[in-house]
């Protein structure tokens, strides 16, 4: 079986539900179902996952992995290491 683009899959799952034809607009579809595009998708997931590793939601084997260091300059936290991961993605 050929490899498919998810990114395909998810325009044609939208497509589906809509009854759209091949050549119509899909950006509607997919904002009246609250459905992300790939590489927001990606993003959401790895925000989500810095989330729980900050507040202690995630898996013990995750936050080992992390990092979370004080910048003295800015009142934030930063993780290192899973935004390092992310770009590998």
């Amino acid at each position: 079986m050929l490899y498919v683009r998810p990114s395909i899959r998810l325009n044609a799952a939208a497509r589906l539900v809509y009854r759209l034809c091949r050549y119509d607009h899909i950006a509607d579809a997919l904002a009246t179902l609250h459905w992300l595009r790939l590489p927001e998708r990606v993003d959401f997931k790895v925000a989500v996952t810095e989330f729980r590793v900050l507040h202690g939601l995630a898996p013990p084997y995750m936050s080992q992995l992390a990092r979370v260091a004080n910048l003295p300059c800015r009142r934030r936290l930063s993780v290192g290491l899973l935004s390092d991961v992310a770009r590998f993605l």
